[in-house]
């Protein structure tokens, strides 16, 4: 016999742009705040966390820490039983061109804190094993 399922684990995550939410993950927060509210929910957001990490800039991440998902939390009135905070991918490829001269100052950063291009104009900001561990440690509060 197969297990009922009696609830569901909701994970809502987005890479930061120019310091925002994306906006279809920040649309989806808004229209469905008072749905999430009543689930069992995960929030994570992408950002430049691992080159702060790398730069030992600890009140930096800190201040993004708190700008970029708690406040993000407490604005939507949400209560996740996990968050998650790593770094993502920055691809210039992606950028339109206003935005590419806005950050272009900051390939060089990411190449004296050791990110190589691969592709070119592509920097992988990841860290699998933390993402993994949190990923384990979600698995386990989703149990409960």
């Amino acid at each position: 016999m197969d297990p009922i399922i009696t609830s569901i684990l909701i994970i809502v995550g987005s890479g930061m742009q120019m310091g925002k939410w994306t906006g279809e993950a920040e649309d989806f927060l808004k229209r469905f705040q008072k749905e999430l509210a009543q689930k069992k929910l995960a929030v994570f957001v992408s950002t430049m966390k691992t080159v702060l990490d790398r730069e030992e800039k600890t009140e930096e991440l800190k201040k993004d820490r708190k700008m970029e998902l708690e406040d993000k939390i407490t604005k939507h009135n949400l209560q996740p039983i996990s968050v998650g905070f790593f770094g993502g991918v920055i691809n210039f490829n992606k950028m339109n061109i206003i935005t590419r001269k806005t950050v272009g100052s900051l390939r060089s950063r990411l190449e004296k804190d050791g990110f190589k291009e691969s592709p070119p104009g592509v920097y992988e900001l990841r860290d699998w094993e933390e993402i993994r561990g949190w990923a384990k440690e979600l698995a386990g509060k989703a149990r409960q």
